[in-house]
Order: structure tokens, then sequence, then C-alpha cells
């Protein structure tokens, strides 16, 4: 069997339990948990980044701030410290590209508290807020020092120059076309009905 197509492994034997009498309950329940208390943040958070991390791509943001190591610290500090994974994502990504230092890298994954940040905000906002703000100052004073202890270039990957010709990337079939369409337009109907529900959820409403 292909790599693409073992993904369709899990859904189709989650089909046959719910037609079962015995498990229906049980897997629409949990999964109905999964969705509105996980999915729908992940999907909101990442689509936020994703619109965030196109736009910062088109304009010389980023060349600025790598020409200010204080300025990206502070700015990856405040990726990281929004609830979501997301901007670990984003800030990642652009050190991969040789966009931002290895300390943006440190500074974000110092702040981040991924998903956790939605359910310490919902359950105890004070407490959130402070530990949000304690992390926010820690990323920015650690990813600070390590751009200061090492070179720009340090652990940066190489930019291989691609030459035209050479790359035989296969284009996706149509099957994997249908399957991204569909999956695209699932996201953009599901996605703010999802986290309404999922908001009131989280705050016990």
């Amino acid at each position: 069997m292909r790599a693409q197509y073992r993904r369709m492994l899990l859904p189709a034997f989650l089909s046959v339990l719910l037609f079962h009498s015995d498990t229906r309950e049980i897997i629409l329940a949990v999964l109905s948990e999964a969705f509105i208390q996980v999915s729908v943040f992940v999907a909101g958070t990442l689509a936020l980044y994703y619109g965030l991390g196109n736009y910062l791509g088109n304009i010389r943001l980023l060349n600025r701030l790598a020409s200010n190591k204080w300025g990206e610290v502070v700015f990856c500090a405040c990726l990281g410290v929004l609830p979501g994974c997301g901007g670990a994502i984003i800030v990642v990504t652009q050190f991969i590209k040789g966009k931002l230092r290895f300390g943006s890298v440190v500074t974000v994954l110092t702040a981040t508290m991924g998903d956790a940040a939605f359910l310490l905000l919902a359950q105890k906002p004070k407490d959130g807020l402070i530990v949000l703000s304690i992390s926010f100052l820690v990323s920015i004073v650690v990813g600070a020092c390590v751009n200061f202890l090492h070179k720009d270039d340090f652990l940066r990957p190489k930019q291989q120059k691609q030459i035209s010709g050479e790359q035989n990337t296969p284009s996706p079939s149509l099957l994997q076309r249908r399957i991204h369409l569909i999956s695209m337009r699932y996201w953009q109907f599901v996605l703010v009905p999802g986290l309404v529900l999922g908001l009131m959820v989280a705050f016990q409403i």
C-alpha cells in the first residue's frame, strides 16, 4: 500500500466501529470532544499563523528583524506566547529558510505553551496571564543570550541553490488534489461554528 493512502486506514476503521451499536456512542463522544476541545483550536491558530506567515514572506519585516537582534527576539517571543503552536511553526520555518537566527527558535520554544494555554486561560485567567508574562520575559532573556553567545549563522541550515531542470518533483495525482480540495472546503465550512462551540466549552458555558 502506498504511503499516501495509509492515512485512510484510520477513518475506515472508525467507520466500522460507528456501525457497531456497542462502540457507536463511545466513538462519537470521543470524536466530538477531540474535535471541539482540540482540533478547532489547532485549526484556527494554524489558519491565523499560516496567513501571517504568507504575509510576512511578502514584506520586508523579516529583513529588518534580521538586522536587529533584539527586535527579532521580541517578535518571536510575541509569536510564542500566543496560544497554540502556530507561532513556533512559523519561526522554525523561517529559521530553516535562513531568515532568522537560532536564538529566535530558542525564544519561541521557551515562550510557547501550545494548546495548554487555552485551558489555563479558561480555567484561571489571572494565573494564565501571569504564567504567560513570565514565559514572555524569560524567553526574551534566553533568546538574547543565545544570539549574543553565537554567530548569526549558528546551526542555520545551508541554502542549496536550485538549478532548473534538476528537480523531478512528481505532480500530485487527481485523487490527491480532490482530497486536498475536500479537506480545505471542510475546514472552511466548520471552522467558525466549531470555534464558537469550542470557546463555549472552554469557558464552561
